[in-house]
């Protein structure tokens, strides 16, 4: 049987091998967030460095329970202003006011990020527009499994039933 892994596994496993990124990333995130608001991508991106970091150790240090963390940080939490403070600062950030209009994201020049960033700008893709899309790519990863297996079962000539 095949094993697939989730978009979200994948970025996960990917910060885990380049901690070096993960400061330009929550960056990105937030500067995406100051433009356009969507704070399900905020929480769902940040869930995201909360794995690699390790949800349990976090929730420790913020002394929540493990599925109180992830759920505050899903794309449905609505976790109380407090709490989220916590785990952002248990994270390793921190909120600092900023004017609007006030660029602060540093120079990513000579660093992997630089290189999808600028792909993602010719392709005119944000993170946010990615993020977005998660859940059309889990459905049609779904999708393509489910031919998959009837395609398998039919070449064998077995009965299939969904359950």
């Amino acid at each position: 049987m095949t094993t697939y892994t989730t978009f979200d596994d994948t970025v996960v496993n990917y910060f885990k091998e380049h901690p070096e990124e993960i400061d330009d990333f929550v960056t990105e995130i937030f500067d995406d967030y100051a433009e356009d608001g969507d704070t399900a991508v905020l929480l769902s991106a940040l869930r995201i460095i909360a794995r690699v970091e390790g949800v349990s150790s976090i929730a420790e240090r913020v002394k929540m329970s493990r599925q109180g963390v992830q759920k505050a940080l899903s794309a449905n939490g609505n976790p109380r202003l407090e709490s989220f403070m916590a785990i952002v600062r248990a994270m390793g950030y921190q909120f600092v006011p900023q004017k609007i209009g006030n660029p602060t994201r540093p120079s990513m020049i000579g660093s992997s990020s630089h290189q999808i960033a600028n792909m993602m700008d010719e392709a005119g893709v944000t993170l946010t527009d990615l993020l977005e899309d998660l859940p059309k790519i889990r459905e049609e990863i779904y999708r393509e499994r489910l031919i998959e297996r009837e395609t398998a079962v039919a070449e064998s000539g077995a009965e299939y039933h969904v359950k």
